[in-house]
């Protein structure tokens, strides 16, 4: 989720917020299904020929400005969303087909300010036997949408050194492109690398469609787990 200041102060962030436990689930589609869902400004940005999307799910903890402190009633929340790369001015950044959340108050907080299109949702997130090396999280949409997965952590330990182009590809991104009305904006983002940790799928029912792309009995191409990102934003910038 991105919160955006209403001025925009290119020499230092203005938003501090976290990224936790994060699911990263990677599906190869057809470039002419995503070509249709991202506006035309924006170049598909492809990895040896293929287009990518993912669902993202994770818990978003201690949003809040940089000159003031979280509250977590609304800085702590769980999301879910859903994603393609894209490229602009040479600059890779991602464009959400969808966002989901389950605070209402932070969706509309975050759609006013952002332009961003949050949606609310009844997400709940169970972990099971959180102790060790297995931990096994899941979560659920009972409305709409529904994203049912299970899976366990194979390793906590930190595979940085074995990361591969295809896994940067998918997760060093420090940009986000959104339109609002006939403009396009590009918003501005830091954090560390991500640590990705081995993961093991247990069953996964993702009843999850957007704009004619559905993602049902379908499974992923790809799969990453993380423990999460401390993340700095800058405002929007009109392009």
């Amino acid at each position: 989720m991105i919160w955006i200041f209403p001025l925009y102060i290119k020499a230092s962030s203005i938003y501090y917020q976290e990224w936790n436990d994060t699911l990263f689930l990677h599906y190869k589609v057809p470039l002419e299904v995503v070509r249709k869902l991202v506006p035309k400004g924006l170049d598909i940005d492809m990895y040896e020929g293929d287009v990518w999307v993912s669902l993202v799910a994770f818990t978003m903890d201690k949003v809040h400005p940089e000159f003031l402190f979280s509250w977590e009633r609304l800085s702590r929340f769980h999301e879910v969303n859903f994603r393609t790369y894209v490229i602009r001015d040479n600059k890779p950044g991602v464009y959400f087909l969808s966002i989901e959340a389950n605070n209402r108050i932070s969706c509309y907080l975050a759609t006013m300010l952002s332009g961003l299109r949050y949606q609310y949702q009844k997400i709940t997130r169970t972990v099971s036997n959180p102790e060790g090396e297995d931990e096994i999280f899941s979560y659920f949409f009972p409305e709409t949408k529904s994203l049912n997965v299970e899976y366990r952590l194979v390793s906590k330990s930190r595979n940085d050194d074995k990361k591969s182009k295809l896994d940067v590809f998918l997760t060093e991104r420090y940009c986000l492109y959104n339109e609002e009305g006939n403009h396009l904006f590009r918003f501005e983002i830091y954090h560390e690398p991500w640590q990705l940790t081995p993961v093991r799928l247990r069953s996964l029912e993702a009843n999850y469609s957007v704009g004619g792309m559905s993602l049902a009995q379908v499974s992923p191409d790809l799969v990453h787990y993380s423990p999460g990102v401390k993340v700095s934003v800058w405002g929007k910038e009109k392009l």
